[in-house]
């Protein structure tokens, strides 16, 4: 079941590019104020007449904000109906935390906070670039657990180029103690074009090797399990309830509007993707021009989306749902893809229980070449 309509907006702004990151962000730039104007005119324009269940700012960092500048961006959420909220999430990176941000976020509404903190040891932070120390990371925690109607989720990065499994169990158990409402925990993927990616394949550094990656990736579901985080997700867990419904409203193929540049929505079987330029977005949005691109959802793409994202999550997919989906698809692929799943079956990838397929742990550490052989 769907959890509803999400609403996203994207603040790019940051201190510092750190040099993991491919996600379109811009330093030193204070044109704060004129690219809020633009978040409310493309809000204003695409519309606002349906109830919103989720709402997720992120980044960037929007903790880059000053209080004046964050307090427009929650009156433009709040133009929309929130009536039926059902989670307001907004991200911020530990440096940028302080009390009177956290009450502002609070005051409007704001129910779970999700902090990247992406490591504890200072050379693993050095190593992804982050504009932060161990230090400023246990004083943010502190100012943002004392606000006890505000769930907290935190960013851990691992697989980082010279970090240990010995480090990392330090990581997870040290997250573990804090002990958050949830946990993300991606492992480190190299995209083109970013400082770190440009020092592997220069042979400057290089990633831990596909074995402790394994042992990694066992030793935070030992972990998890053990101090009782439900696995939903393969980056993600969770206490009893505190999934992040947002996030899940993307993995269930919901509808999603996105406001800002880079930001994606998803709406009556099209899905556009604004321009990664702010100069481009507000000049375009102040001329009451589309700042995105679109296209038409097919019933191919939308199988293909089903088993990429349903297989991230403990839910799965079914054969009911991919029959369905198939059924509207040229080709027919149903027999094909259910052949595959069957060989996963018996090579211990994936389970399969009645009509549901899910990924094994295992499954979930391969997970890019299970897609290959299905899509």
């Amino acid at each position: 079941m769907y959890p509803g309509l999400g609403l996203y907006i994207h603040i790019p702004f940051c201190k510092v590019k750190c040099s993991y990151c491919d996600f379109y962000s811009v330093t030193n730039n204070e044109n704060h104020s004129c690219y809020i104007s633009a978040l409310e005119k493309q809000a204003a324009f695409l519309g606002k007449t349906n109830e919103i269940s989720t709402v997720f700012i992120g980044g960037g960092n929007p903790g880059c904000l000053t209080l004046s500048s964050l307090e427009k961006v929650f009156n433009l959420i709040h133009s929309y109906d929130l009536s039926g909220i059902k989670e307001f999430s907004m991200e911020i990176n530990p440096e940028s935390v302080t009390k009177e941000k956290i009450e502002l976020c609070r005051d409007y509404g704001v129910t779970r906070i999700s902090m990247g903190v992406q490591s504890f040891n200072e050379r693993t932070l050095k190593t992804l670039g982050r504009n932060t120390g161990k230090k400023a990371i246990l004083n943010a925690l502190e100012i943002v657990k004392g606000f006890n109607n505000i769930d907290l989720n935190l960013d851990l990065i691992f697989n980082v180029p010279g970090q240990s499994l010995n480090d990392f169990k330090k990581d997870v158990d040290r997250v573990v103690k804090i002990n958050p409402d949830s946990i993300s925990c991606y492992s480190l993927i190299l995209s083109r074009g970013t400082e770190l990616t440009n020092k592997v394949e220069a042979g400057e550094i290089s990633l831990p090797d596909e074995n402790l990656f394994v042992e990694m990736y066992y030793y935070l579901h030992q972990a998890m399990k053990q101090n009782s985080y439900n696995f939903y997700e393969i980056s993600n867990f969770a206490k009893k309830g505190k999934t992040c419904l947002h996030n899940e409203n993307y993995w269930q193929l919901g509808e999603y509007i996105g406001i800002g540049a880079s930001a994606s929505g998803y709406l009556n079987g099209y899905r556009y993707t604004n321009f990664s330029d702010i100069d481009k977005y507000i000049e375009l949005t102040t001329q009451n021009i589309e700042p995105y691109e679109k296209e038409k959802i097919t019933p191919e793409n939308q199988l293909i989306e089903y088993l990429m994202l349903g297989l991230r999550t403990t839910n799965g997919i079914t054969t009911d749902k991919l029959r369905d989906l198939n059924s509207l698809c040229e080709q027919n692929r149903f027999h094909n893809i259910l052949n595959e799943i069957n060989k996963l079956v018996d090579n211990d990838y994936l389970t399969k229980s009645g009509k549901n397929i899910c990924c094994t742990i295992m499954g979930m550490t391969v997970l890019d070449e299970i897609l290959l052989r299905l899509v």
